[in-house]
């Protein structure tokens, strides 16, 4: 895969990650460095997964293009893309109609606001299959491969995502359940009864976010 420093034998792992639970509703894996034509599919997939829209897609500058933005858009969802490197201003090149709406959207308090929660949404994903399980590397080559080795690590990521809500959503389902003479269960025990519930079957409202990340292969 072509890179910043010359071409170099990886791949470019993509993660779509729900806001509210960060667990992961969509994959996909490429040789490109490029991210912005995967933005629409990667939407996509999580529609079909999930079966609706998500409301709102958050992503890096990696994921910018006014054709991508109409699009994310004709399908009734708000983006909320970088139009350029943190720090640094945009491109100083005329707009299209979508992007100009993207400055605007991005330039509110709300819109920074939605934009900041990027990165403590998406990161301790991509910390958690680092450093958690241990992955940097693939063990396998060719892309239809690595795609299948790297679905499987997201599916791990998920598992250890979804036992850890179900053990704690059961301690606090077990907790409000039990008559307490001093006091009524408190907002939190239903907090954690209602997601008991929510992944038990009851598909929630999304909020997707978009990340693309780059893991060395072996």
């Amino acid at each position: 895969m072509k890179t910043s420093y010359g071409f170099d034998q990886c791949y470019n792992g993509q993660l779509v990650v729900d806001a509210t639970t960060q667990i992961i509703v969509g994959t996909d894996l490429t040789a490109s460095a490029a991210d912005n034509r995967y933005l629409v599919p990667l939407l996509d997939q999580v529609t079909t997964t999930m079966g609706k829209c998500p409301h709102t897609a958050v992503a890096d500058n990696g994921f910018v293009g006014e054709d991508h933005f109409v699009a994310v858009e004709a399908r009734g969802i708000t983006p909320y893309v970088s139009l350029g490197r943190e720090g640094r201003a945009p491109h100083a090149t005329a707009p299209g109609p979508a992007t100009a709406r993207m400055a605007a959207r991005l330039a509110s308090d709300e819109g920074r606001a939605v934009y900041r929660r990027r990165k403590v949404i998406v990161e301790p994903v991509i910390g958690w299959i680092k450093h958690v399980l241990g992955f940097r590397q693939f063990s396998v080559r060719g892309e239809a491969k690595t795609r299948g080795e790297w679905t499987l690590v997201c599916l791990a990521v998920n598992l250890k995502r979804l036992h850890a809500f179900r053990s704690k959503a059961v301690r606090w389902a077990s907790a409000a359940q039990t008559p307490r003479a001093s006091s009524a269960p408190s907002t939190a025990n239903y907090f954690w009864v209602a997601v008991y519930k929510a992944i038990s079957g009851t598909r929630t409202s999304l909020n997707a976010q978009c990340l693309s990340v780059t893991t060395d292969s072996a």
